[in-house]
């Protein structure tokens, strides 16, 4: 398929994008949260081309719910990438390159860590339709829920159940998580929130559920680093930090004001392994309501499945 036919079938996509905005499925509320870069054209590919893909894998990646996309601004450029994704409380940013190759295109796509501003992701593949763009769109997004949610943490993901029937070699992880009843010579780091409206929402947010888990008895810090991406990352920031549980928080403001209502999902993480110990949510018609629900949430004793 020439690139042309691509362009006209991406642009007609954008205009897709635009109409479903309004019945897109909402994101999961511990959904890692994306920005996607237009991306870079080289050689004789159409300047609107890397927009046209980036529209599709907005719309691709963003399906289902599990992955939060957000638009990327407009006065956005490479050297602004990694502070306006982190502005937006993003963890991942998408950028790339697509260059002419025959009658189709070749793609490089890369998932950058907005804490790091290395690339923690990189694939190459040939498009020749808007159904290859597509194809790729679900490689990214496995491997953005593979860097938020890693396997070892898949027994632990649930909210309401300590893992009580994972394998033997994961026996110690229930002791952990019912130590959340005894705080006793403990610390918990929680890193910086994504989501939210706007970074003083995040810094308030943070600074709420800190003051609630030391009210309930935690010792708790806060850490000026984003959610980690990954075990060694997770051991890195609570060796700073002389931290035993980390906290990695989202804010969910619903109706989009100055005068907060919604929610912090939280995730509890043992920091010796990374593992995801809890995973909670606190609503209220205030931050710091929410996040006295939420530090109540991280703190209840986990039900056990019978």
């Amino acid at each position: 398929m020439h690139i042309d036919r691509i362009r006209t079938a991406g642009a007609f996509v954008v205009c897709l994008a635009l109409v479903v905005l309004g019945i897109r499925v909402a994101a999961d509320p511990l959904a890692p949260v994306v920005v996607v870069y237009p991306f870079q054209p080289n050689g004789t590919v159409p300047q609107n081309m890397g927009q046209q893909i980036a529209a599709i894998l907005v719309q691709q990646i963003g399906q289902g719910g599990d992955v939060a996309v957000k638009p990327a601004p407009a006065t956005s450029t490479p050297q602004t990438f990694q502070r306006d994704a982190q502005d937006l409380g993003a963890q991942y940013y998408v950028t790339g390159y697509v260059t002419p190759i025959g009658n189709a295109v070749s793609l490089v796509e890369y998932v950058v860590s907005v804490r790091t501003g290395t690339v923690i992701y990189s694939a190459t593949a040939t498009a020749a339709n808007v159904t290859d763009v597509e194809s790729q769109a679900f490689q990214l997004k496995k491997a953005i829920l593979a860097l938020a949610h890693p396997p070892e943490t898949a027994e632990a993901t649930p909210a309401s159940a300590a893992p009580a029937s994972a394998a033997p070699a994961s026996a110690p992880a229930p002791q952990r998580v019912a130590a959340a009843e005894s705080p006793t010579n403990r610390r918990w780091v929680v890193v910086e929130m994504a989501g939210g409206l706007s970074e003083t929402e995040r810094t308030q947010a943070q600074q709420a559920l800190v003051a609630a888990l030391k009210e309930r008895g935690i010792d708790a810090v806060a850490d000026d680093d984003p959610a980690p991406q990954g075990p060694s990352l997770t051991e890195l920031l609570c060796a700073r930090s002389g931290g035993t549980h980390l906290v990695a928080g989202t804010v969910r403001n619903i109706r989009g004001r100055r005068n907060f209502d919604g929610s912090i999902d939280a995730m509890l993480l043992d920091c010796s392994s990374g593992r995801t110990l809890r995973s909670v949510s606190g609503n209220g018609r205030s931050i710091a309501q929410a996040a006295r629900a939420t530090a109540t949430a991280l703190l209840a004793t986990p039900r056990r499945r019978r």
